[in-house]
């Protein structure tokens, strides 16, 4: 279906050059409505019907090691460095990714899409109708 998530997945390269090419991204983001949510210099990174992912970096988190194998994200907010290491239990550093998200409650982004080229979509009906239908071919053939 047109503009649903299959849709979205099958076309997803399109529109990531839609939405962070130098030029076009100020149109193309002014269509989708969120040109005052982010920044021009932040790129996206997954559009969806109703989320967009921006902000991707890798980031360093620490790991707290218990006894027994067990493993859980260490907040030093919350712990001394000091009095875990007199407990036995050690602290080990690893890479992970963080996203940022913004989520819509209905599929915005889709409807956007659909009644900004409202009149493409509808064209290629018509000529599909009068020309291709009369004539049975199609528009793949």
């Amino acid at each position: 279906m047109v503009f649903h998530k299959a849709w979205f997945k099958k076309h997803q390269r399109g529109l990531l050059f839609l939405c962070n090419t130098p030029v076009i991204k100020y149109w193309f983001r002014w269509i989708l409505r969120i040109h005052n949510d982010l920044s021009f210099k932040d790129k996206i990174e997954e559009l969806m019907p109703h989320y967009y992912v921006f902000g991707r970096r890798i980031i360093l988190t620490d790991h707290l090691i218990y006894k027994s194998g067990r493993k859980e994200v260490y907040n030093p907010a919350l712990r001394k460095h000091r009095m875990l290491k007199n407990r036995g239990m050690r602290i080990e550093k690893h890479l992970a990714e963080e996203k940022k998200y913004d989520f819509r409650t209905h599929a915005k982004f889709a409807k956007r899409i659909k009644y900004a080229f409202y009149w493409i979509w509808m064209t290629m009906h018509i000529i599909d109708w009068i020309i291709l239908d009369r004539t049975g071919q199609t528009l793949e053939s």
